[in-house]
């Protein structure tokens, strides 16, 4: 995430955003990408989005990433990603059902955890 943010790394246009964190970070980087026209989807194990933040910080959020149209997929976890041609096919797994689900893309963003800068 941060290296999109940073702009490190140049987003595709078509992103699958992993939030491991229920922090600003995948939700930040989300609305980042789709003001840059990207076609974005979040997924989280959470049974919703932001759950590690306050309600006012969650609602502005939230309100940008309907009005850009994010797709927001919870209670899932992106159980593999592999080289499909020039794109990636992700499994997506419910965390209560086991349900897969794929998704094809152009580039995975995560966010597990943050280390520092050396």
């Amino acid at each position: 995430i941060w290296e999109v943010l940073s702009g490190e790394r140049e987003p595709g246009h078509d992103v699958l955003v992993q939030d491991e964190s229920g922090d600003h970070a995948p939700l930040s980087c989300s609305e980042f990408l789709a003001s840059k026209g990207v076609r974005v989807e979040i997924v989280t194990p959470d049974r919703v989005l932001g759950l590690e933040m306050s309600d006012t910080n969650l609602g502005a959020h939230m309100a940008e990433i309907y009005k850009a149209g994010i797709r927001v997929t919870p209670d899932s976890r992106i159980a593999s990603v592999t080289k499909s041609g020039n794109k990636l096919l992700a499994v997506i797994e419910n965390t209560y059902s086991g349900a897969l689900a794929e998704r094809t893309v152009v580039q995975v963003v995560g966010d597990r955890a943050t280390i520092p800068n050396v």
